[in-house]
């Protein structure tokens, strides 16, 4: 499925998590989901990483 089909088809109240490694892409692609409506899109601040060595 693609970023385009994505944005159609989902529903733009529904929360959205965007993550990658580190943070950063995740960021470019949340903004991009709230420019298009997504009014409960996030992203994982410090990425994959940063959850993967949090503590707890």
């Amino acid at each position: 499925e693609d970023f385009d089909e994505f944005i159609t088809q989902a529903d733009k109240e529904r929360t959205v998590i965007c993550y990658c490694y580190y943070g950063n892409s995740s960021l470019g692609v949340c903004a991009a989901l709230q420019e298009r409506g997504f009014t409960n899109a996030y992203s994982l601040r410090g990425g994959f990483d940063a959850w993967k060595n949090a503590d707890g």
